[in-house]
């Protein structure tokens, strides 16, 4: 199992403290330029070996990766929590603190989830729709869960993203994107209500019943 942290050269302390204590084996990769998040993921996603990718900003403990080693599923994950109050939500199908087993990343190519910004997605003002970090979690999960492959999340860790104060934090959001009105929709059916499948940055539920795309956690 390979350990990976990509980061943008300011890795939070707490990260590489508990990286240091629970993950002394991870490789530190720096992210350059725009699509430098989704080289990084591309280099290591080749089949040979299970992946897990730690971020800048997340807090590991003890449980992470004895949890991903002794897990049978493909997809695993450690959830936390994103965007300042009154907005935070739990994350579970981020790049934060996740696993890829070796099957998942030779059934899925890099070409699936890098390149331009992809016909369902609304074009990214960063990168001119060329394809950037801001919505590489968004695609690799919306590749799996296309195949019926879903997260199993194991527990929880801490964020310790900084976020500015959310009027302020809002605007940044709805600016991100250039204007579309198109949802974010995948060709794939929510299996308790059987409609179509939306997805938003930070989740997989259904838009119609809520319907949460996980598996139920081991603790």
């Amino acid at each position: 199992m390979r350990v990976i942290c990509p980061h943008n050269n300011q890795v939070h302390p707490r990260t590489a403290d508990a990286i240091a204590r629970y993950a002394p084996e991870t490789v530190y990769l720096e992210n350059t330029g725009l699509d430098g998040y989704d080289e990084n993921i591309s280099a290591y996603w080749d089949g040979s070996d299970d992946l897990v990718v730690i971020e800048q900003d997340k807090e590991i403990t003890d449980e992470v990766l004895p949890a991903f080693r002794r897990c049978n599923q493909d997809w695993c994950s450690f959830a936390y929590r994103n965007f300042p109050e009154p907005y935070r939500k739990r994350v579970y199908t981020g790049l934060g603190c996740s696993f890829y087993s070796a099957t998942i990343q030779r059934l899925v190519p890099p070409s699936e989830f890098t390149g331009p910004d992809p016909a369902w997605h609304p074009e990214c003002k960063l990168c001119d729709g060329k394809g950037c970090w801001r919505t590489l979690d968004t695609r690799i999960a919306v590749s799996l869960v296309k195949r019926g492959i879903v997260t199993h999340v194991h527990g929880e860790i801490a964020h310790h993203h900084e976020y500015p104060e959310p009027v302020q934090w809002v605007r940044e959001l709805v600016n991100t994107f250039k204007p579309d009105e198109r949802l974010l929709q995948v060709a794939s059916v929510c299996p308790a209500c059987r409609s179509s499948l939306m997805f938003v940055n930070a989740g997989l539920n259904c838009s119609k019943c809520d319907f949460a795309t996980i598996r139920d956690t081991d603790g």
